[in-house]
C-alpha cells in the first residue's frame, strides 16, 4: 500500500495549514483545515495518526478518498473547496495556499483534486503529522485533566472562603 504524509505547518484559530507529500517527499498539493478543537466533529481538525484513505463516492462528493479509523469521527474526506467553511473536519487541497481578506485559502481546489484523482491510488495510507505544535488526543486528555484540577481548586478555594 502507498504512503503518504500529511504535515501540518501552521495553525492558528482559523485555520490549519500543511502540505500533502508522496513517498519520495515530493509535494502533491497543500492543504486547508479547521484549527484544533478537541476533535469536535465539524468543527475541528482531526488528530494526528496514520489513517488508511479508500475511495469514497457520496451524495455530495464523488470520486475522493475517506479516512478509516478516525478516533471519534465519521466521514472525513479528502475533498476540494477553497475555505474552512467549505469543510466540517474534511481535508481540503489546493495548489497553493493564498490569504483573502484576512482569511486562510487553498486555491485551484478542484484542479488540484483532478490531478489528484489521476495520479493517486484507490486506497492508500496517510500519516498526519504536525510540526512545531500537537494535535493529539492525548493533549486533549492532558487540556481536560488540567481544566478539571483547575476546577477543583477554585472549587477548593471557595469552601475555604465560606
Amino acid at each position: 500500500m502507498e504512503k503518504y504524509k500529511l504535515i501540518r505547518f501552521e495553525q492558528d484559530d482559523k485555520a490549519t495549514l500543511g502540505k500533502l507529500l508522496d513517498e519520495s517527499g515530493s509535494i502533491i498539493c497543500y492543504t486547508l483545515e479547521d484549527p484544533w478543537k478537541s476533535n469536535f466533529r465539524n468543527i475541528s481538525c482531526i488528530p494526528e495518526g496514520i489513517y488508511k484513505c479508500i475511495k469514497h463516492n457520496g451524495t455530495k462528493y464523488q470520486n475522493v478518498w475517506k479516512l478509516l479509523g478516525v478516533v471519534g469521527r465519521s466521514n472525513i474526506l479528502i475533498h476540494n473547496g477553497n475555505y474552512t467553511t467549505d469543510t466540517q473536519g474534511c481535508i481540503l487541497v489546493g495548489q497553493n495556499h493564498a490569504e483573502y481578506k484576512g482569511v486562510s485559502m487553498v486555491n485551484n481546489s478542484k484542479n488540484t483534486l483532478n490531478k489528484m484523482r489521476r495520479s493517486m491510488p484507490e486506497e492508500f495510507e496517510l500519516k498526519i503529522i504536525c510540526e512545531g505544535f500537537s494535535n493529539s488526543l492525548c493533549d486533549f486528555y492532558e487540556q481536560r485533566e488540567e481544566c478539571q484540577n483547575a476546577a477543583k481548586e477554585i472549587e477548593k478555594r471557595n469552601k475555604k472562603a465560606l
